[in-house]
């Protein structure tokens, strides 16, 4: 009854299960291991900028568009380094010192190739 000002503009939260946000950007049970990785990293370092077959952040660009009209080699390489493609970027790209860096930006983009639905 008493009014609460939440900071950030929030002024609601709404409790849901996890299967009702995954379930369009999760991969099925049966993938190979490399999609349930990329699945993973995909949730650590992009879900929150980015949005996936409508599910995600939107502070940076859907996805979709980009998995279907990019190759797999150019993918990796924007993962590693945004600012070579766009030096105004604001993605940071996978951190510079996380190990096994090039497999993990080659899991996520064959997770992001096997999930992504066309837009």
């Amino acid at each position: 009854k008493e009014f609460f000002r939440w900071p950030y503009g929030i002024n609601k939260i709404d409790v849901i299960k996890k299967s009702q946000v995954y379930s369009a950007i999760e991969p099925e049970n049966s993938s190979p291991a490399s999609i349930k990785t990329g699945f993973a990293m995909f949730l650590k370092h992009c879900f929150s900028c980015h949005q996936l077959n409508n599910v995600g952040g939107l502070r940076g660009p859907p996805l979709n568009l980009f998995v279907s009209a990019l190759r797999k080699e150019e993918l990796v390489s924007y993962i590693l380094n945004p600012k070579f493609k766009n030096k105004n970027s604001q993605m940071a790209g996978l951190p510079k010192d996380l190990k096994g860096r090039n497999d993990i930006a080659e899991a996520i983009v064959d997770y992001l190739k096997r999930v992504s639905k066309n837009p």
